[in-house]
């Protein structure tokens, strides 16, 4: 297994999904402080502002995941793994499970490698 391959993969799903959460949460943050005033003044957000941040939100919350879910899913498939067992543990423990799948697939590398000896 070449862990740095793996590593690079990964990042290229990653940098964009964050990059992407950054700019929605930049957005929200401009939009709630500047174009619609501070909350509890006498210019209060309107209604279509509180639904764009509370879709926003949503989408900060789910878009990680699930692009880590994805990526889990195609790479446990590539590798005869579960991928429906893989795809939704990285839905629920995002980064940890990506970790643990390359722990995984780096020992059952070095378990198939490995030459028997007998005595």
């Amino acid at each position: 297994m070449d862990l740095r391959k793996e590593a690079e993969l990964l990042a290229k799903i990653c940098i964009p999904v964050y990059g992407i959460t950054f700019l929605i949460k930049m957005i929200s943050a401009y939009l709630t402080t500047n174009a619609f005033g501070a909350i509890g003044t006498e210019n209060p957000m309107p209604d279509t502002a509180m639904l764009f941040l509370g879709f926003s939100q949503a989408i900060n919350a789910f878009l990680a995941p699930v692009a880590l879910g994805i990526w889990l899913y195609v790479r446990a498939r590539a590798h005869n793994y579960n991928p429906l067992l893989w795809g939704a543990f990285g839905l629920v423990a995002n980064l940890f499970a990506a970790a643990i799948f390359c722990l995984v697939r780096a020992h059952a590398e070095l378990s198939f490698n490995k030459e028997v000896v007998r005595d």
